[in-house]
């Protein structure tokens, strides 16, 4: 590209002139490719830095300040590892335990049957597990009172998380003092996907 520059400039304007054009095109193509984008990724990493920021402060203040930090997450996870222990991946424990609670009480088990496992609607994913239900059909005979201390059993010594859903009686007959009785428990459960 040849410039056509006055006839009136000599030759040291002229190259002074030239200079200027290519300092003046150097800092055009400087801001372009190298300063616009680094102020860019500066303004990026900046908010970046103070999401970050903001989220330790909230993590501090669940924690009780920065030095209790290292206790919060220490129990948290002791915290974890207890439900884990809650939520059992195997039922066959829990079945057996159902049966020798009442063999303790004298409870004639007339049968514990597991269910097939339902998908458990759980707000918390675990990475690798799955949250199932395992509904128990039991039937037992025995009095109303010893009913009421199983059910305080199943629900309060237990060391899986069992509920009881559902209850219903019928007498056997009059002056026997005994009830045929079926409930309708739910075992949660925690366990790996690769597990059917």
């Amino acid at each position: 590209m040849k410039l056509n520059l006055s006839p009136n400039l000599n030759k040291a304007q002229r190259n002074i002139i030239v200079m200027a054009l290519a300092v003046f095109a150097c800092l055009i193509l400087f801001w372009i490719l190298i300063y616009n984008p680094a102020k860019h990724r500066v303004l990026s990493l900046e908010k970046e830095y103070k999401a970050i920021e903001a989220e330790i402060e909230t993590i501090e203040k669940v924690a009780g300040g920065s030095a209790n930090l290292d206790q919060a997450y220490e129990k948290f996870y002791i915290r974890l590892k207890e439900l884990r222990k809650m939520l059992e991946d195997d039922p066959s424990a829990t079945v057996s335990e159902l049966s020798g609670s009442a063999d303790k009480m004298r409870i004639e088990v007339l049968a514990i049957k597991p269910e097939k496992a339902q998908k458990g609607q759980c707000p918390v994913q675990v990475k690798g597990m799955r949250f199932e239900c395992l509904p128990i059909a039991v039937n037992i005979r025995c009095d109303y009172v010893t009913c009421g201390e199983y059910i305080s059993a199943i629900q309060n010594q237990f060391e899986h998380l069992l509920t009881v859903s559902s209850i219903s009686m019928s007498e056997l007959g009059k002056g026997e003092g005994k009830l045929d009785i079926w409930l309708k428990l739910t075992l949660y459960m925690l366990r790996r996907e690769e597990q059917s």
